[in-house]
């Protein structure tokens, strides 16, 4: 068959050059194996590029390990899982096991590769001794992985710079071989050390007059044993590296320790706290407040609020550290007491940096509380957060998700979580999805879902198991006007038996779903009280708003000024159209709606209207006065 069809193509050939060129048929054997050259000894040539090829082989899974890390980081999944009750070292000693099992898996596929191409590493090495620094390397390989993703925060970056690493490792080692294997100072680096043992076996199965290396050669003093003895040593210097970095570099979410860890508080005497639980302790922030805030302070700290309440604040603050020693700590919350009532939805707004935020994040587990208590579903954050994650439910500002999970398998991942029995956890999926509308998206992947979708997810998630408490940051943010009226649809029915916190800059989502709201600035709660109450209270009263005809502008204008009350401000004056805002006494609204009404023929009025001032106008007035400090 091979004569034939290269006599075919031999011809063809032949056709379209002209007989200028042909195909000429042979065989020649693969060079596996030259017996008896001039130097009277056989080489294995598979071996031969075995020991430039093996490095490179055994090392591809530390990127894939170190973008696996960071990924996570990167799209804060493992954020979402803190904050529905996983502690963090749950979450990577099982992504150790994991990457360790596949680390071992592709250790156990290279060996089986490589005895059934009869490689002589594999066929004549001891198959103990092989399994035994596979093992030791895959766990050197993953421990080194968790150290590098530490120095990244962008998978892009991760990708390369761990390619990058892996392969100056290997080139160097071939540069520096011999010099490697008679200076022991470059076993610290584990790569180097792993690479001399392979480097040692390969050899060794080249020489025919070498002996292969059996178990028996693997004792004290012999150079694989010793180079061992180094790959572990730098396993355990790698696992206290790892340890050492997850408690000093900074994350995006959490608390981090200096670098000298707070040593030294070891040995000094512990300070007397305050007491931040005392009614009496108001040095803070009274000052700034209004008269509702303090009233809100006054009834929490003195016991005046149902005991049910679901969610308890008293004289809670958050500081974080001076960025440059000898500096003022920053303040992100600052004393923020108030209790919030069942089947209620408290609205926190404030702009970017107001301690919204932090406030939320030191509530569920997130961060820890500089000093203050407070209670969730009537248990203590500071003793109880175990119990806690149990009755509380989150919806991130950003939708955390895995694209390949389905909808169903989101939830019961965050309902086992929280502690939700096997039992009773297909109900409770199919209460979440019904409660948001995504019962026909069951088992859809999270990739097949729309924007509106996805955060309909997130909402069915922080329901889940029906918690007390349900936090909801800025949950219809980037959404188009049709889904955020959905979103609000719903919250709406969910409300009806959950408390819920929400953070929002939507003035309208807040006048639309919160039964009380407060204003944050600088880390203090500037005002508290429904949203009717803080128009009256901090707005500019009510609008006049009028299209006129020019020629009578002269003659309005007086008409105006003679029907409102004195204290009325021109917002808008022109020829056109104007804009007036009062404060109106009693009975003053509807006489003014009947005068208008009557004389707007004579005045030259096209159209007109009075309404109230919005709750923006109040944020904005709030926000201007800045007297609040929480430097």
């Amino acid at each position: 068959m091979l004569y034939f069809v290269t006599e075919w193509h031999s011809s063809f050939l032949r056709k379209i050059t002209d007989n200028a060129a042909t195909i000429t048929q042979g065989f020649r054997s693969f060079p596996i194996l030259k017996e008896n050259n001039g130097f009277g000894i056989n080489i294995d040539v598979a071996s031969i590029f075995g020991v430039v090829l093996y490095p490179w082989g055994v090392s591809f899974l530390i990127p894939v390990f170190v973008i696996g890390l960071v990924k996570e980081k990167e799209e804060r999944y493992l954020i979402m899982m803190k904050m529905n009750g996983m502690k963090p070292y749950v979450y990577y000693i099982f992504t150790y096991l994991t990457d360790l099992v596949l680390c071992m898996a592709s250790m156990f596929c290279f060996i089986i590769s490589g005895l059934l191409l009869n490689m002589k590493l594999f066929t004549q090495t001891s198959l103990t001794v092989l399994l035994l620094e596979f093992f030791i390397w895959s766990n050197v390989q993953v421990i080194l992985s968790f150290a590098l993703s530490f120095f990244f925060k962008r998978n892009g970056t991760a990708l390369v710079s761990s390619f990058l690493i892996i392969m100056v490792t290997v080139v160097l080692y071939f540069t520096l071989m011999e010099e490697v294997n008679n200076t022991d100072k470059y076993f610290i680096w584990a790569p180097f050390a792993f690479y001399n043992i392979l480097t040692t076996f390969a050899q060794d199965s080249i020489l025919d007059s070498t002996p292969y290396y059996q178990l028996s050669d693997f004792v004290p003093g012999d150079h694989v044993f010793k180079v061992t003895m180094y790959l572990i040593a730098d396993y355990f210097i790698l696992l206290l590296i790892v340890l050492y970095l997850s408690a000093i570099v900074p994350q995006e979410y959490g608390s981090h320790k200096p670098w000298h860890l707070n040593i030294l508080k070891c040995f000094k005497k512990k300070k007397r706290d305050y007491d931040y639980d005392s009614y009496s302790f108001n040095s803070f922030d009274d000052q700034s407040k209004d008269d509702d805030v303090k009233a809100e302070r006054h009834r929490v700290l003195s016991g005046n609020y149902d005991r049910n309440c679901p969610l308890v604040i008293k004289n809670f603050r958050k500081e974080y550290p001076p960025r440059v020693k000898g500096d003022k700590s920053h303040v992100a919350v600052r004393s923020a007491t108030f209790a919030v009532e069942e089947n209620m939805v408290f609205g926190l707004l404030g702009p970017n940096g107001a301690g919204k935020t932090t406030l939320i994040h030191s509530l569920i587990g997130v961060y820890s509380p500089t000093a203050g208590v407070a209670k969730l579903a009537g248990y203590d954050i500071n003793t109880d957060m175990k119990q806690v994650y149990k009755r509380i439910g989150i919806c991130p500002q950003h939708d955390i998700l895995w694209n390949d999970l389905t909808v169903e398998e989101h939830l019961l991942f965050y309902g086992r979580l929280k502690g939700i029995t096997r039992k009773k956890e297909k109900e409770a999926v199919t209460e979440s999805l019904s409660s948001v509308g995504l019962l026909n998206f069951r088992t859809r992947k999270v990739k097949g879902l729309s924007g509106g979708e996805k955060r309909r997810l997130s909402i069915a998630i922080a329901i889940m198991g029906n918690p007390k408490v349900v936090f909801l940051d800025e949950p219809t943010t980037g959404l188009d006007p049709d889904v955020r009226r959905l979103i609000w649809s719903i919250l709406n029915d969910i409300s009806q038996n959950k408390t819920i916190m929400l953070t929002t800059h939507s003035m309208e989502e807040a006048e639309v779903l919160c039964n009380r709201i407060a204003i944050m600035s600088h880390g203090t709660i500037r005002c508290c009280n429904t949203s009717l109450k803080l128009k009256e209270l901090y707005g500019s009263g009510f609008r006049l708003t009028y299209n006129n005809n020019p020629q009578k502008y002269k003659e309005l204008k007086k008409f105006i000024a003679s029907i409102l009350p004195e204290n009325y401000k021109i917002v808008r004056d022109l020829a056109s159209n104007s804009i007036y805002e009062f404060i109106p006494s009693q009975g003053l609204l509807s006489q003014l709606f009947e005068i208008i009404d009557q004389h707007k023929e004579q005045y030259g009025i096209i159209d007109w209207g009075i309404s109230q001032c919005s709750l923006e106008e109040v944020f904005l007035s709030i926000i201007s006065e800045g007297d609040a400090d929480a430097e």
